[in-house]
């Protein structure tokens, strides 16, 4: 094999919070020292480049040394670590009302898994398999997540077969804690979610007869629209430049076994929320070069002959092309 250098673009203070807890979770369940193969640094390092860069886990191991079966168990190892500093769903509710947040967003999604070999019967007598999702017309997992306005997410649920429609997924996990906060924080979903109860907010779906919506419904659906989708900044990609470097946090989902996407979507969230202790691996923006122009302020501006030569000519400069 050829060895070559690289460089995780990620803080120095994020590998050190999660070898922390690695050495943490070593102490409790009694682990000898120098009994792995890596250390906790080299493990958290490990785990991080699999976020990170989305690496084959046999080919990443054996960058590291390891074995394939290795790999995969350092590997959900931190997951699980990561995702027992997550916080539940009564946190996550209580610190989205202190925060004065208006409402909430609910949505679901099924990842991608490899086949699993359960079975049960279907409302029809059928047979069918317990994690095939007719949703993504292949086999997944069904996991709800709750949001604020604003997109970040909050909070994650145990996953769920990819047979589970939403609703019964939400009714399982999160409706009951949704309840009670339902006059302070309504929750916005969407259409599959219809009867989900009291202070769960969905459109209108169309009729399906040929008929449309009466007005009052369509205004309804529009305000919805309105509330929920926030506008976010054009990303542009300057000619000649790579494209920018896939999301932390998008990782293939096949290579975890389903039970262990359980564990994987709170610890994402837990590396990347703000609020945690350590720092977020991402870079500093940079803040674009302002021109220094001897301007006084509008305290000492009485009249606009008092702006200095400089000033008026930048203005001009850039009102030429327009007036030609």
């Amino acid at each position: 094999m050829i060895a070559r250098p690289a460089m995780l673009d990620v803080s120095r203070d994020l590998v050190r919070y999660v070898s922390a807890l690695l050495g943490q979770e070593r102490r409790a369940v009694g682990t000898p020292t120098s009994s792995r193969a890596l250390t906790c640094w080299k493990q958290a390092v490990f785990v991080l480049v699999w976020f990170r860069f989305k690496p084959n886990i046999t080919v990443h191991g054996a960058a590291f040394g390891i074995s394939q079966s290795t790999a995969h168990r350092y590997l959900h190892e931190v997951v699980d670590v990561l995702a027992d500093q997550a916080p539940d769903l009564h946190e996550a509710l209580g610190q989205a009302v202190a925060d004065g947040w208006p409402r909430m967003v609910l949505d679901g999604k099924v990842f991608a898994t490899d086949r699993c070999r359960i079975t049960t019967t279907s409302v029809k007598g059928e047979t069918i398999d317990v994690w095939y999702s007719g949703k993504t017309s292949g086999f997944g997992g069904n996991i709800q997540g709750l949001t604020r306005p604003d997109g970040l997410l909050l909070w994650t649920s145990p996953v769920e077969p990819g047979g589970v429609v939403d609703i019964e997924a939400a009714r399982r996990h999160v409706l009951s804690a949704l309840y009670p906060l339902a006059d302070v924080l309504p929750v916005l979903a969407d259409p599959g979610y219809r009867g989900a109860g009291h202070g769960v907010i969905v459109p209108f779906a169309q009729p399906t007869d040929g008929n449309v919506l009466s007005r009052t419904n369509r205004t309804h659906n529009a305000l919805d629209r309105v509330e929920t989708h926030q506008p976010q900044p054009r990303q542009t990609r300057r000619p000649g430049r790579r494209s920018p470097r896939p999301h932390l946090f998008r990782t293939p989902h096949d290579q975890l076994k389903p039970a262990g996407k359980t564990s994987l979507r709170p610890a994402r969230l837990h590396l990347y929320h703000p609020q945690e202790r350590h720092q977020c691996p991402h870079r500093p923006t940079r803040r674009p070069p302002q021109l220094a122009l001897d301007t006084p302020t509008s305290d000492h501006l009485n009249s606009h002959e008092q702006l200095p030569l400089k000033f008026w000519d930048i203005i001009l400069r850039a009102a030429l092309p327009y007036i030609f």
